[in-house]
């Protein structure tokens, strides 16, 4: 009879392995490395076949509301999502349940949904760190020189200068888009997958709500 807890050992040896991550994205806004979202999903998948653990999604529920904007409509997609983790070798499972959001102005929000979950199951479960990642802070650090005042303009030039690629607004930057569509860029500042582009989504909306002058 196979012994118990084989699978939790699993999940751990997998925890202690995908912590070295190469760090292959660029924050351009922030000027630092990050860990992608493919390197993630790509090394964790690596070591679960080693590791003869399988991870099957189910959808326990979903919902899709259309909703309008400056340019037409759109759908906002919600799923729950339960991921379970089995042990290949004894049959043990294990799982565990993630809410996924996705908007689009096709038929793709609830694919993005989808997608949105696994993403953040995988980084969670696993203490994955990406974006503002705390191994910075252990790097030796350079004496900075006192921050200075930027104006408006500096910072909106700033933010333009981020690149957003955005398939629905193609070749534009994100003052653009907000001239068309405000609403699209607070989605995109709690819903963007580049940390770089979330951060200058809020920054563009915190000089859009009256604040003249930002430090940085």
């Amino acid at each position: 009879m196979a012994e118990k807890g084989q699978l939790m050992k699993k999940l751990v040896n997998i925890m202690k392995e995908v912590k070295h991550v190469p760090k292959r994205g660029y924050n351009e806004f922030h000027k630092y490395n990050y860990v992608t979202e493919a390197d993630v999903v790509e090394r964790v998948r690596e070591e679960l076949v080693k590791n003869n653990v399988l991870l099957i999604p189910s959808v326990e529920d979903y919902s899709v509301r259309e909703i309008e904007t400056r340019t037409g409509k759109a759908q906002i997609a919600t799923v729950k999502i339960n991921f379970s983790f089995i042990d290949a070798d004894t049959g043990e499972g294990s799982f565990i349940t993630m809410i996924g959001e996705g908007m689009d102005t096709g038929d793709k929000a609830i694919y993005k949904a989808i997608t949105g979950a696994q993403k953040y199951v995988l980084m969670k479960t696993f203490l994955i760190p990406t974006g503002d990642d705390p191994e910075l802070e252990e790097l030796p650090q350079k004496p900075q020189p006192q921050s200075k005042k930027v104006t408006v303009e500096q910072l909106l030039e700033r933010i333009k200068a981020v690149e957003v690629n955005d398939e629905k607004y193609p070749g534009k930057n994100l003052v653009e888009i907000y001239d068309t569509n405000k609403e699209y860029v607070a989605f995109l500042a709690q819903n963007a997958d580049k940390p770089e582009v979330r951060k200058a989504a809020q920054y563009l909306l915190k000089l859009k709500g009256d604040i003249n002058e930002m430090s940085f």
